[in-house]
């Protein structure tokens, strides 16, 4: 009974109350926050992929054009393995 009446006057005091505005003032912020870190590491992932994809096409180009002078060199390209 004596704690239940303990419990009761925390929930109603002032430093209760002024505790639990600033928390609630505060979450929109931290929602911001969350939110910008969600889409700059999104952002971060679709570059990386972008930066691989062109690193693939350039050496791609590059084996093609490596093939392609050793064919007219007259040099035989190396099989693949399969």
């Amino acid at each position: 009974m004596k704690e239940e009446g303990r419990v009761r006057r925390f929930f109603s005091c002032l430093r209760f109350r002024l505790l639990l505005i600033v928390v609630i003032a505060l979450l929109p912020a931290f929602g911001l926050v969350i939110y910008a870190a969600v889409q700059q590491r999104n952002d971060a992932a679709r570059s990386a992929r972008g930066d691989s994809l062109r690193l693939a096409q350039l050496a791609a180009a590059e084996q093609a054009q490596l093939a392609e002078s050793a064919t007219i060199a007259g040099l035989e390209a190396p099989k693949e393995a399969g």
